[in-house]
């Protein structure tokens, strides 16, 4: 998806060495286009409700068994951990 975007490089298992790594990172870092298409993203997600809506959206989709309430995840499990 990010690589769709714009935003990331993608690199074979093979190919993926510490300086091909480093390399990908500094080319997306040194790039002002990747920096305009991550802005654009970063303004349309937060249009949208951010991560927390993300994470709604999400958590929607699961079993009820393995939701969260609301009240969970604002005040933390119900059991000590």
């Amino acid at each position: 998806m990010l690589t769709g975007l714009g935003g990331a490089r993608r690199l074979d298992t093979e190919a993926a060495t510490a300086e091909a790594l480093r390399e990908a990172a500094l080319a997306l870092v040194d790039d002002p286009e990747v920096a305009r298409r991550l802005t654009r993203v970063r303004a349309e997600t937060a249009g949208e409700g951010g991560t927390r809506r993300a994470a709604d959206l999400i958590e929607a989709e699961l079993p009820a068994r393995r939701r969260w309430s609301a009240r969970t995840r604002e005040e933390g499990p119900s059991v000590p951990l």
